[in-house]
């Protein structure tokens, strides 16, 4: 049995180096723990020592990361240091920790940079200064250098708001969008410049890369648009375009089209070609160009046009209308130092001045027409040869009807002056001058008088004196007839005398006082009957309006001799009837 004293001494030489506790209970001791109870419930240490905290790879300036457990890593290629007015933090590969690395920098005035460094050893930077600077500098490398993706699947926007944005790019800079907007509240400008030493100007490529096809209607290489807000609410509209077009996709024979377009004023917002040039699909070298749009428009050049090709034509009329000035108004210069000709090939041609017009040839001036050809004049109008040898030629190749008229208004008292120091009329046909009165006033009124026999077959040519009168239609030409007491004209016929006697006439027509009597001259006629020799007398017939070779031998028949056959194969013959007649008893 103990005694107090000793009791109590006994538990304070418990505690002297070791601790025991009593009546404790069962438990689980928490993961990590290093303390713990023996068997006699004594207070231990963990003999491995597993709680205490371990670190790997300890140097200065390393992060340290957790490992596990207690293990704890320095890492060598994650860096902090604080050096006087700066921190940094700088992240290495662990490839190749001298090449590759991205350090973040902070310094005391306000200035924070971002370095990174590639497998080539290529720097990019980007900076940010107190004053809102921000300063980035790619690497010189292949492929991506700066990318800002705002999540493209979405409607998300990427927002640079700048007073001043420069762009320096060395190389090609490709933008991946819908539409690239440049908007300013008052220029909106947008300037492509070169400013190297050999500087060839600025450059703006539009692209179609897909699959061209000929005169596809989406198969365009690109726009250039131009809109303006008109007094709608809201308005904005397309005023200009320009684009261009594939007219043929064939490798080694392409051909585009281009049209410079402009807003048209029809209500309905269409645009319409002000230029269009079309590369020729069939001819090397040609591009074919339309300019404006409308026969009412108008297109207007204020220099001069030279034109290299041959042809101008026009749907319409073609008008070419100077301005009101001194001088010349309209010139066409065919290189008068060379055989160069001025060529106008006209349907109808109308040359209207209100001035003098003057042609002034150093060869011949020929003009021709298929059709009428009319010189009017609203004073005098004058064709003269000025050299001493100069012959004025008028000269036709009409055959039937009137060939050369010249007319002096037959309705006014108007002359017609030929004034010629010789005047030769040469005729080889019939001349008629028709005129109520003809004065021939001369010392000499007919010298060395020709008539000229022609050969022809049809009736009624003639050459010789004609008279018009007698008012006599339903006529047979080339048959004989006489003038009677009531004015008019009766076949002649020897079976009587008031049918033989008087003025005899062959017709030279069917109306007497249109086509005319031939009183005497050369003349076919169709009433001679059978095949006189030449030379032979000519008698009145007993036959109406016939003419034989035989005298008539008839009791009370009259003998008269009218003429004399000239060519018996087309009864060509001199008419002159004898004045006398004889009368069979």
């Amino acid at each position: 049995m103990k005694w107090i004293g000793q009791h109590i001494w006994d538990f304070i030489s418990r505690f002297r180096s070791d601790v025991y506790l009593e009546g404790t209970g069962t438990g689980t001791i928490a993961s990590g723990g290093n303390l713990g109870l023996d068997a006699n419930n004594k207070i231990v240490k963990a003999a491995s020592g597993s709680g205490d905290l371990t670190i790997t790879d300890a140097s200065n300036n390393r992060i340290v990361t957790s490992s596990g457990g207690t293990d704890l890593l320095a890492e060598t290629y994650a860096t902090f240091v604080n050096s006087g007015n700066s921190s940094t933090f700088q992240l290495i590969s662990n490839e190749n920790s001298a090449a590759d690395y991205l350090t973040v920098s902070v310094t005391t005035n306000g200035e924070t940079s971002f370095l990174t460094v590639d497998d080539d050893a290529a720097l990019a930077h980007m900076n940010f200064t107190a004053d809102g600077k921000i300063t980035m500098t790619p690497a010189d490398i292949n492929g991506d250098v700066f990318h800002l993706d705002a999540n493209a699947d979405s409607d998300n926007i990427v927002n640079i708001d700048a007073g001043t944005l420069d762009v320096d790019v060395t190389g090609n800079t490709s933008v991946d969008t819908v539409e690239f907007v440049v908007e300013h509240q008052t220029t909106g400008t947008l300037t492509v410049q070169n400013t190297g030493a050999s500087a060839s100007g600025g450059l703006i490529n539009l692209k179609n890369t897909n699959n061209g096809t000929d005169a596809n209607v989406s198969d365009y290489c690109g726009y250039i648009k131009f809109w303006g807000q008109d007094d709608g609410t809201p308005a904005i509209t397309e005023y200009g375009r320009i684009d261009t077009q594939i007219a043929d996709v064939a490798d080694g024979d392409e051909a585009g089209t281009m049209r410079l377009q402009v807003l048209n004023n029809t209500g309905t917002g269409a645009l319409l070609d002000g230029i269009a040039m079309y590369g020729n699909t069939d001819v090397d070298g040609d591009i074919n160009v339309d300019i404006a749009s409308g026969t009412s428009s108008t297109t207007t050049i204020a220099g001069d046009l030279d034109i290299d090709g041959d042809t101008i034509t026009s749907a319409g009329v073609l008008k070419i209308i100077p301005a009101d000035v001194s001088g010349l108004a309209l010139h066409i210069d065919a290189d008068a130092d060379t055989d160069n000709e001025v060529q106008i090939d006209a349907g109808l041609l109308d040359v209207n001045a209100t001035g003098s017009i003057t042609i002034d040839a150093a060869d011949d001036i020929t003009i021709s027409a298929t059709d009428n050809a009319t010189f009017r004049g609203e004073d005098d109008v004058t064709i003269a040869a000025t050299s001493a040898d100069g012959l004025l030629t008028l000269s036709s190749a009409h055959t039937a009807g009137q060939a050369i008229h010249i007319d002096g208004d037959t309705d006014a008292g108007s002359i017609v002056d030929i004034d010629a120091g010789i005047l030769d009329i040469d005729v080889t046909g019939s001349s008629t001058i028709n005129t109520t009165d003809l004065t021939i006033t001369g010392k000499t009124l007919m010298n060395n008088r020709t008539l000229t026999v022609t050969a022809g077959s049809a009736a009624g040519e003639f050459d010789g004196d004609v008279v018009y009168t007698g008012t006599t239609t339903s006529m047979t030409t080339g048959a004989l007839y006489f003038y009677n007491s009531s004015g008019t004209w009766q076949p002649a016929n020897a079976t009587s005398e008031s049918t033989t006697k008087g003025l005899l006439a062959i017709a030279l027509g069917d109306q007497s006082d249109v086509d005319g009597m031939l009183l005497r001259g050369m003349v076919t006629s169709s009433a001679v009957a059978g095949t006189p020799d030449e030379g032979a007398e000519l008698y009145i017939r007993a036959t109406n309006g016939v003419i034989t070779t035989v005298a008539p031998t008839g009791s009370g028949q009259c003998i008269r001799i009218v003429g004399y056959c000239i060519e018996n194969s087309n009864d060509r013959i001199y008419f002159n009837p004898d004045n006398t007649y004889i009368e069979i008893a």
